[in-house]
């Protein structure tokens, strides 16, 4: 896999475009980054409720008060920003190239690559970094006594919050795209559609 930083996003003509089947479907997906941004608030909302439930259900179980942040949980948070985007990355096949765009005003960084993939993996190509760096860390903190290592519930909980781009993804692919089916992105859309339907692509290692 070859990792591209190609900077700041400004136009549509700047992602590559894919050779698709010709009975590719488009998903059902915002068009723009600003509409990217609108359509993830409710999964912040949710992420959000979910960060402060887990606080809260800590505080019950110790019966003490145990909800803090940590300005390094924040800073290690935004700092593994790139690094979530490369673990995107390492889900498309070895043969493929990655390009990583920044989007900054709507609060986001995205990566691209034309290389299909199978929905299983799309799913977990999406999932993989809020998991590492989200769930995982909240999972650690709550088997923890209160007051220790505020940093894991900071960093989980940001790390969440930074992945409300990929929860849409997950639940439109859910949605939308069958068991079976392949995920190609192509410009700022992602596309499905079954093996036997179109091209069938190569192997995806």
């Amino acid at each position: 896999m070859k990792f591209v930083w190609k900077g700041k996003y400004t136009d549509p003509r700047q992602l590559p475009l894919g050779e698709m089947p010709e009975r590719a479907v488009q998903y059902q997906e915002p068009d723009t980054p600003e509409q990217l941004a609108r359509a993830a608030i409710p999964y912040s909302l949710w992420t959000l409720g979910l960060w402060l439930a887990l606080g809260a259900l800590k505080c019950l179980i110790w019966r003490k008060w145990a909800l803090s942040c940590s300005f390094g949980g924040i800073l290690l948070a935004l700092a593994l920003v790139i690094p979530h985007e490369l673990i995107h990355g390492l889900f498309f096949p070895r043969h493929a190239e990655v390009e990583c765009f920044q989007a900054i005003r709507q609060g986001m960084f995205f990566v691209i690559s034309t290389c299909p993939i199978s929905r299983r993996r799309f799913l977990w190509m999406s999932a993989a970094p809020t998991l590492l760096f989200g769930l995982l860390p909240l999972g650690i903190w709550m088997a923890l006594p209160p007051g220790e290592w505020e940093l894991f519930y900071t960093l989980g909980g940001m790390s969440v919050q930074l992945g409300c781009g990929d929860l849409l993804n997950i639940h439109n692919t859910l949605k939308q795209v069958p068991p079976g089916a392949m995920v190609q992105l192509s410009g700022f859309h992602s596309y499905w559609f079954l093996p036997e339907t179109g091209t069938t692509p190569g192997p995806e290692d």
